[in-house]
């Protein structure tokens, strides 16, 4: 929630005022924060724990937390973000309130805004009544006729809420914005809730992996339509955004709880041949989709020319990447298992693993090289044909088989333990990739965050003219920001996992489904960068081939993304 919050607040659309920056932060907050127990986990859980363990106590336990503590709490940021709009202070500059009571006119609404007012009454009454609750067995009702009453007025949020999504979506757009905060809630609360559950669960508490690949499963809920009752109340401009991500959120988390299930129903088998295949088939698509780029990249080389040095880096990305599936596909299929038995007996040493590392790195160092010249676009003297591109793709492919000599390649070890037949994950010398895995995530994480803020100054200064490079980069600067973040996510997960792996982890339950996930995000890089590159129109912007007046429009949209 702090995270999202933050990242609202610093990088989208900085150029607004502060108190619509800090309501939409809030709106942001509110979606990762409000997650659809009842209509949609507690049937999935409740369905395949029912025999096994009452689940349904910790989804009552963190839906009384969430109305408790967090709808509390998002009703004060809202408040405050109300009274920092500009229409409020200047309401209270015409009346003659100070700071102080500015604040003081803050707080009161906060604590006269119906949810705050409506907890209090409630423990109020727990207080002083509570011999009159009746005990259900999982929680506190209050005793007939009051209970049917309020089953009554409560019984149509969900269907109101549900209209609301309806009507509040104008035309879907698959935008980044939305796109993000789906992966935010269905995929990166998934990978958090089970770190903080390993972390906290001992061993020896009875069913602790079972409690283990539940807060996996309860980490993917996807959001409930509460969050656009926020929007209508406090930031209407953001009902469509979050409409959008709420309707994807459903999308997504489908595929993603119905292989929870499958994985969970079964946790005590090995998912092992499940992983290969599931890895193998990525790898297929993404060496199909990486020739589609590289074809189309190709067909409009001559038009670019190699002075563009930001598109020959991007085709360099995508050749590197499609060399690096292609040799995994080999080593998957290859009769035998020659490659993963000299993987196994040189203990990771091997010639094949070597150029693998290699070429996976290069790839990373790549992209940091784009996200470089992504930060240089935005200054007034650069310019797209500096000659720097080239050492830079020259300097990362060295640097990436360097790198290779001290780390093993992402997924191969998981692979090559599968071919062997061993169920568990070998974490020997695996220290030595959890650290590369936190260095790339930070190193990523903060780049990307200095080109949104440079970004940003950039359109803090007012009304300057955009250069010819910063329209021509326009474009491909969009396109290196989506891969940088998909880059972000996959790194966060490479923590997670290879943190998993170094205290040995054999390929079941919950942790099968989150190597499957960073297995498929590794290996489809290419099938991303396809549909960033359709989404983005960046393979359309060649010298010559689009208007001024085009570019111009696209530039603007690229600036206010």
């Amino acid at each position: 929630m702090a995270i999202t919050w933050c990242a609202a607040f610093f990088f989208y659309k900085t150029h607004r005022p502060l108190g619509d920056k800090f309501l939409t932060a809030t709106v942001v907050a509110a979606y990762v924060t409000c997650s659809d127990d009842f209509a949609v986990g507690f049937p999935v859980i409740d369905s395949l724990y029912r025999d096994r363990a009452n689940m349904g106590i910790y989804i009552t336990w963190n839906s009384l937390m969430g109305a408790t503590f967090f709808i509390p709490l998002l009703t004060v940021l809202f408040n405050i973000g109300v009274g920092l709009q500009p229409h409020a202070q200047d309401s209270c500059e015409s009346i003659g309130l100070n700071g102080t009571n500015k604040w003081l006119k803050i707080i009161r609404g906060i604590l006269l805004n119906p949810v705050i007012l409506a907890t209090i009454a409630a423990l109020l009454y727990k207080t002083m009544f509570g011999y009159t609750l009746v005990d259900n067995g999982v929680s506190l009702s209050m005793p007939h006729p009051w209970s049917d009453m309020l089953t009554i007025v409560t019984s149509q949020f969900g269907s109101c809420a549900l209209f609301l999504t309806g009507t509040s979506l104008s035309t879907p757009k698959a935008t980044l914005t939305p796109i993000l905060l789906v992966i935010m809630k269905v995929i990166v609360c998934a990978y958090v809730t089970y770190a903080f559950g390993s972390l906290f669960i001992g061993s020896g508490v009875s069913l602790a992996t079972t409690l283990e690949n539940f807060t996996f499963l309860y980490g993917m809920i996807p959001t409930s339509s509460a969050p656009l009752i926020f929007c209508a109340q406090y930031a209407p401009e953001t009902s469509g955004l979050v409409a959008t991500a709420i309707l994807s959120g459903l999308v997504l988390a489908g595929p993603m709880m119905y292989g929870a299930a499958f994985f969970l129903e079964n946790a005590d088998l090995d998912m092992a041949a499940v992983l290969a295949n599931v890895v193998l088939t990525t790898m297929v698509v993404s060496v199909i989709c990486g020739i589609v780029v590289i074809t189309l990249i190709a067909y409009m080389f001559r038009a670019w020319g190699c002075g563009n040095e930001q598109r020959t880096l991007l085709l360099s990305y995508a050749l590197v990447v499609l060399v690096y599936d292609a040799l995994t596909i080999a080593i998957s299929i290859e009769p035998g298992n020659m490659g993963c038995t000299e993987f196994r007996v040189r203990n990771g040493w091997s010639t094949m693993a070597i150029l693998m590392c290699g070429l996976q790195n290069a790839a990373r160092f790549i992209l940091t090289s784009m996200q470089i010249r992504s930060f240089m676009s935005y200054r007034a003297s650069s310019s797209s044909r500096d000659g720097h591109g080239m050492a830079m793709l020259i300097v990362s492919l060295a640097t990436g088989f360097l790198v290779s000599l001290l780390v093993f390649p992402n997924t191969l070890r998981e692979v090559c333990n599968v071919n062997t037949g061993s169920s568990t994950v070998e974490h020997k010398s695996i220290g030595a990739n959890v650290a590369w895995s936190i260095i790339l995530l930070v190193a990523t994480l903060t780049l990307q965050a200095m080109i949104l803020a440079r970004r940003n100054k950039s359109m803090a200064s007012g009304g300057e003219l955009p250069t010819s490079n910063s329209i021509q980069s326009a474009p491909l600067n969009s396109t290196v920001n989506s891969l940088a973040l998909f880059s972000i996510l996959r790194y966060f997960m490479q923590v997670i996992n290879s943190g998993k792996v170094l205290f040995g982890s054999a390929v079941k339950g919950a942790f099968a489904q989150m190597l499957v996930v960073e297995n498929m995000m590794e290996h489809g890089q290419l099938i991303i960068l396809l549909v960033i590159l359709i989404q983005s129109e960046a393979c359309l912007m060649h010298e010559g081939a689009v208007p001024e007046h085009i570019l111009l429009r696209l530039w603007r949209k690229e600036q206010l993304s």
